[in-house]
């Protein structure tokens, strides 16, 4: 015996109209983080920036946006501070996540953010 709720044919299409809207959104996502790596690869300071601990190529490029490409954008080599997530631990003490206070805040993740993402 089975049954059928009013509305259920109804509720399953709209169901697969937006999955499917869910998908391609995902691919154009997908699509944008390729096109932003291969014009980050293309960029000069490539190598430099990706050679830095945690930068990936979505943060090395969020760097090259913030500073506008040049390094003039910052005052002074300490506004980089905080910019690489390592951990700043000494001795036992491990798990010391706290920031520097001295960084650009705009080149730097907001809290709680993973500091790269992973190609899709």
């Amino acid at each position: 015996m089975s049954c059928a709720l009013p509305g259920e044919k109804l509720a399953a299409e709209l169901v697969h109209t937006l999955a499917k809207e869910v998908m391609g959104l995902n691919q154009q996502v997908a699509d944008l983080d390729k096109d932003i790596e291969a014009r980050f690869r293309d960029h000069h300071a490539f190598g430099v920036i990706t050679s830095l601990p945690g930068m990936g190529v979505i943060l090395g490029a969020e760097f090259l946006t913030a500073t506008g490409g040049e390094m003039t954008a910052l005052d002074t080599a300490d506004r980089l501070a905080g910019v690489a997530p390592v951990p700043r631990d000494s001795g036992k003490i491990s798990g010391n996540l706290r920031r520097s206070q001295r960084y650009n805040r705009r080149v730097q993740p907001p809290v709680g953010t993973p500091a790269r993402r992973t190609a899709l």
